[in-house]
This record gives structure tokens, C-alpha cells and sequence, in this order.
């Protein structure tokens, strides 16, 4: 992988915040996003103390809340047979995992043995990767190289990304988390029927068209949930950006956990990344369930985010 650069901030005439700029052909929603991300993170006051008198930011502190009011449901819904909630306005929406079992692996190398993993607890996880709002909201700047509210955050190394779920856990007194590589293959693998996808029809061992669920070949991330999702409402496991997962790396499955946990022996200076990303090419091998990838701990990457899991209040806690 390449493109390893710096951080960047984003900030405003008044100190640190998303920047909001307005033109004719902007949708409310570009604007109420950021818009949210001030309120919810405490900054309103940054934003509005430009317009002038106390009753002008009173006003303006109204019309704030009316818009994320409007624009930010909360708490549960049923999508189908799929439990879908998040724990706070700027939380990411969670899918509720069930219980199961697969063949993990594959014929290359480094995902062999294939061998049976049982998941015997449910959790939740991200519906989408994890977005550039949803950072900012939550760790106060922006590491991205693209931007786009909704895209992917990327440029975030492993590091990174353990260090916003600690802080996600901290602020909703849950247990966030990342994947691990057992968890990602098995949400890979969650497929309910193949798609009829003509010439398309290639790569994937239940013939699934890779065009209908991911991101690939292309010269940019692209806002999350554009594509379908699988069987358990989860989008963009392929393809949009590579997924950082909290599994040390290993040659192969020789010894590997069977229970789903991450496996957090072996060479932890680097960890398994998942999935594919935005820059992998036509009917790339790397859009395949098994297929894995690895980085450097430390390293950044304009095309590696990652998504997070959450324990659920109802399972025992797990070692990470």
C-alpha cells in the first residue's frame, strides 16, 4: 500500500470545526450535517457567535436544533427480519449480528487451512463504514485526503481507528470495538441469494455481481450505502475502502481461533485489513470474502477506514 502522508486539520475562522460552505447547488441535508456535527459536539456557539446579538444567536441556536431535530432519527427500527439502532445522534447505525457458523478460508496461501468458525453470541456492527462526519463528531478533526461528509474516513491508521473506538466507547458507555477477521469473513460471506448480472457474472463462488455491492475501479471513495447490501442489511463490505480489523497477522490459519474471537497472537505490529477499496481493479481478486490483506500498525492509507463492532449488552465480554 502507498500514499502515507500527514494528517490534515480541518478548521474554522473561530477554532476548530467542520468547515461549512454554501452554494446554490447544495442540498439541505450537505448543510445539516455539519450543522449536527457542531451542536452534537458543543462548537454551536463557535458557529453562531458571528452573527451579532444574543437574540440573533439565540435564533440561529433555534433553527440548529430544529434541523438536526428534523433530520436525525434515533433509536431502534426494524428493516425487514434486520434490527438496526444506534446509541446516540452522531453514533453510527448499528446491524444486530445473530449467531452462526461457516468455513473460513481459502485456496491461496496465506487462507489456509480452511476450517470451521462458530460464532456462538450475537453483536452489532456498523451498517456502513465508518463516515468523515462520524469522525469529526467524535475526535474533533478530519485525517481524510478525500472529503465528502459521507464518504469513508480514510488515511487512519490502525492506531487511529482503536483510539476512536475508545472514544465512542467513553462517550455512550458501550463497548465498541473493531472486528475481527472471523467476524469480517462471516459478514462477508452473509449473501442471500446470487443476482443475475449477465456477463458480470464472475469471481464469486455464488456468482454474485461485484458491480451491485461495491465500489472498485474508480478514482475516489464514494458516499457509503450507494451500493446494495447484503443479506444483513450491511453495506460496502467491498470495495469503498479497505476495513482494519483487530487481528494480529499470520502466514496462515495454522492455529487460528475458531470462536470468533480476534486472534491477537503472532506478528502485532501489523494487523489484517479486509475487503478492498476504491482503486482495485476490474473483477479484483481482492472483492472476494476470503482474500487478505495486511498493513503496518502505524501506517495511513488513502484507501483504508475501517467500520465497528459493538458487544451487545446480553453477551460476554470478549478479548480484543
Amino acid at each position: 500500500m502507498a500514499h502515507i502522508t500527514t494528517h490534515k486539520r480541518v478548521r474554522t475562522s473561530s477554532g476548530t470545526g467542520p468547515v461549512i460552505g454554501i452554494n446554490r447547488m447544495m442540498k439541505v441535508s450537505d448543510i445539516v450535517q455539519p450543522l449536527r456535527t457542531l451542536l452534537e459536539t458543543g462548537r454551536t456557539y463557535t458557529l453562531v457567535r458571528a452573527f451579532g446579538k444574543r437574540a440573533t444567536r439565540v435564533a440561529w441556536l433555534v433553527v440548529l436544533a430544529v434541523l438536526v431535530a428534523c433530520s436525525a432519527p434515533q433509536g431502534s427500527e426494524n428493516n425487514g427480519a434486520v434490527e438496526i439502532f444506534r446509541d446516540c445522534l452522531w453514533c453510527p447505525r448499528m446491524v444486530v449480528v445473530p449467531p452462526g457458523r461457516y468455513e473460513m478460508g481459502g485456496e491461496e496461501a496465506n487462507n489456509t487451512p480452511v476450517h470451521r468458525v462458530s460464532l456462538d453470541y450475537s453483536f452489532a456492527v456498523g451498517r456502513t463504514e465508518v463516515t468523515q462526519a462520524q469522525w469529526h463528531s467524535v475526535m474533533d478533526y478530519l485525517p481524510s485526503h478525500f472529503y465528502g461528509p459521507d464518504y469513508p474516513v480514510e488515511h487512519v491508521s490502525w492506531r487511529d481507528a482503536q483510539a476512536f473506538v475508545r472514544r465512542l466507547s467513553e462517550l455512550t458507555g458501550k463497548r465498541y470495538r473493531l472486528l475481527s477477521e472471523a467476524e469480517w469473513e462471516f459478514l462477508a460471506r452473509a449473501h442471500d441469494r446470487p443476482i443475475d448480472c449477465g456477463t458480470l457474472r464472475q469471481y464469486w463462488e455464488n456468482h454474485l455481481c461485484i458491480r451491485d455491492l461495491a465500489w472498485y475501479e474508480t478514482t475516489r471513495p464514494h458516499d457509503v450505502a450507494t451500493k446494495e447490501p447484503n443479506a444483513l442489511g450491511i453495506h460496502d463490505l467491498f470495495g469503498n475502502v479497505y476495513e482494519w480489523t483487530a487481528d494480529c497477522w499470520n502466514d496462515n490459519y495454522q492455529g487460528a481461533p475458531r470462536d470468533g474471537r480476534a486472534w491477537t497472537e503472532g506478528d502485532c505490529s501489523r494487523r489484517v485489513v479486509r475487503g478492498g477499496a476504491w482503486d482495485s481493479g476490474t473483477g479484483s481478486r481482492f472483492l472476494r470474502p476470503q482474500v487478505r490483506h495486511v498493513a503496518g500498525i502505524d501506517g495511513r492509507d488513502y484507501a483504508i477506514g475501517f467500520r465497528v463492532a459493538r458487544d451487545l449488552d446480553d453477551t460476554r465480554a470478549r478479548t480484543r
